[in-house]
């Protein structure tokens, strides 16, 4: 079996390499937890990344320079309407809170 510590100070490129390299058929209980963490603080940065991109698309598109978020996260992630429209929604509140965005950017 083995041990896999989580640790909040690596990059998350050396997430992305750590998570690629495990072999979750070889880990103990405690090393599935971290990788479940690991798991959230990574979905944490893509969901971050997410909303920020969809805001600045629809600030773009406020100005006639482009698409609105929920148009392009619409052909992009391959989702219905309403869910982008969803996502774009939560995007510009989030917006409106930096420190709950921060929170979940960490996961």
């Amino acid at each position: 079996m083995t041990t896999l510590r989580h640790d909040e100070r690596m990059s998350l490129i050396e997430l992305v390499e750590r998570l690629q390299r495990m072999d979750p058929s070889q880990l103990d209980a405690g090393a599935v937890a971290a990788g479940f963490r690991e798991l959230e603080r990574l979905k944490g940065f893509v969901v971050e990344t997410e909303h920020a991109l969809a805001r600045r698309a629809n600030a773009l598109a406020a100005t006639g320079s482009g698409a609105p978020a929920s148009d392009l996260i619409e052909r992009a992630a391959h989702c219905s309407p309403r869910e982008a429209q969803r996502t774009s929604r939560r995007a510009e509140v989030l917006g409106s809170l930096p420190s709950m965005s921060a929170q979940l950017g960490k996961g």
